[in-house]
């Protein structure tokens, strides 16, 4: 709930695995990223499930409905189980990064204590 002196939060959930066999792990990345959210007081305003993307590729379906959103003002921070679920190298990690940067979103972990600001 937002009062005068809290400025309403929202929050974009990414979650994303590699294999379709994992798919129960996008339920619980996606629980833990709704808890840390609850917890710091962030409203959630849509999941983004890439299934089936491998960690080394940039092009990903719903990381680009992700920026569309932000591109039309609907998305304060970006929320991730944890950053190898952005990227699994670092080119590809600091590419969808900076892709955020641009924007001014911030990239948070819900699980290793890590922001990364704008």
């Amino acid at each position: 709930m937002t009062n005068s002196t809290t400025a309403l939060v929202r929050t974009a959930i990414y979650v994303r695995v590699a294999s379709a066999e994992q798919s129960t792990s996008l339920k619980i990345q996606e629980d833990a990223c709704r808890e840390y959210a609850e917890d710091k007081g962030w409203t959630v305003t849509d999941v983004y499930q890439d299934q089936g993307v491998s960690g080394t590729q940039t092009s990903r379906p719903e990381f680009a409905r992700l920026l569309a959103d932000a591109d039309a003002d609907h998305v304060d921070v970006v929320l991730v189980y944890r950053f190898d679920r952005v990227a699994r190298t670092i080119v590809a990690f600091f590419e969808l990064v900076d892709a955020l940067r641009l924007r001014q979103i911030n990239i948070t972990s819900a699980t290793q204590g890590i922001g990364i600001p704008h």
